[in-house]
């Protein structure tokens, strides 16, 4: 897991040190012209409730609690106009993304989500797919300090500050 924050630090050293990355991923015109994520998300709730009632029958509290309009598009908003602190996010990370020779990390591939995103999206999805409930629990608050850290470090060696807390990132994520 480390080696994989290693690399998120990477990118989002790259992110603050360098400009245009920004672009990357979809404008919100494009997002508006594909169908909504909500309107998909809502039609696959409204399915498994009718083939489980009994596992499926409280979807509807996750639906209101994304609410009635496209969270993609607030989130997309809420990251470019900088409500949400934001670097270069891969956007698919999890383990089928990640080429590993024994320990070492050789790869991340499968880019074309990548994305103007959370600072902690990347951080959120490995810890959310990658590893046990036990783990993650375990694992997210020294991963969250070691990324800071590390950032912290690189963006001295680069003559940078961070433009945030370690307790940002906490809230954050």
């Amino acid at each position: 897991m480390y080696a994989i924050v290693d690399a998120i630090v990477d990118l989002h050293v790259y992110s603050f040190t360098h400009n245009g990355w920004e672009s990357v991923g979809f404008s919100l015109q494009e997002l508006k012209e594909t169908e909504s994520i909500a309107t998909i998300l809502g039609a696959l709730a409204d399915r498994l409730k009718q083939r489980s009632p009994y596992h499926f029958g409280k979807i509807d509290m996750l639906m209101e609690l994304l609410g009635k309009d496209d969270w993609s598009e607030r989130y997309l908003i809420s990251c470019h106009s900088g409500e949400i602190l934001c670097a270069l996010a891969h956007g698919d990370l999890w383990s089928e993304n990640i080429m590993w020779e024994g320990n070492t990390l050789r790869a991340i591939i499968d880019w074309q989500l990548a994305h103007c995103g959370s600072i902690t999206e990347d951080i959120m999805r490995v810890l959310s797919t990658c590893v046990s409930v036990t783990s993650r629990k375990r694992l997210t608050k020294p991963l969250l300090s070691y990324y800071y850290t590390k950032l912290k470090n690189k963006m001295a060696d680069c003559g940078k500050t961070l433009p945030f807390t370690f307790a940002d990132v906490e809230v954050i994520f």
